[in-house]
């Protein structure tokens, strides 16, 4: 899973544990290779300026510009099954 940064973002990465992996602004044209780890949660401050990449597959934004989204699974097959493109 990688995150494309495409505005500046506050990003929070933490295991299951509480522990962080990442807390820090981020921004626009970094990238962020998320380890392959099981129950990894994020925190975005600008959810709309993150583009996920899952298997090559850029999903769709996990909200709007500006908008903080909290909590949300890093687990492959969620991220695929909640914001992969609609299906035809």
């Amino acid at each position: 899973t990688i995150l494309n940064i495409v505005q500046n973002s506050w990003v929070e990465i933490k295991d299951k544990s509480g522990k962080t992996l990442v807390s820090r602004v981020l921004q626009a044209g970094d990238r962020y290779f998320v380890p392959d780890s099981p129950d990894l949660l994020m925190s975005l401050g600008n959810s709309g300026g993150v583009e996920i990449i899952v298997d090559g597959e850029k999903l769709r934004p996990l909200g709007e510009v500006g908008k903080v989204q909290r909590n949300i699974s890093l687990d492959a097959a969620s991220l695929k099954k909640n914001f992969g493109a609609k299906t035809q």
